[in-house]
């Protein structure tokens, strides 16, 4: 996911899956009491760079 490369709807929608899985996940490992793991993994989701807007 980091690698790609693109623009279009399909991209835009996995770019957003992606962000919302990796906060998913970190929610899940804090609520098992894995604190560091899930905020590498909330991070992880976070540093994705933002889209630009279309022009």
């Amino acid at each position: 996911m980091s690698q790609a490369r693109g623009r279009g709807p399909l991209t835009d929608r996995l770019h957003t899956a992606y962000i919302e899985l990796s906060e998913q996940v970190g929610w899940m490992c804090f609520d098992a009491r894995q604190h560091p793991q899930a905020q590498r993994i909330y991070h992880t989701g976070m540093r994705r760079p933002a889209r630009p807007a279309p022009h």
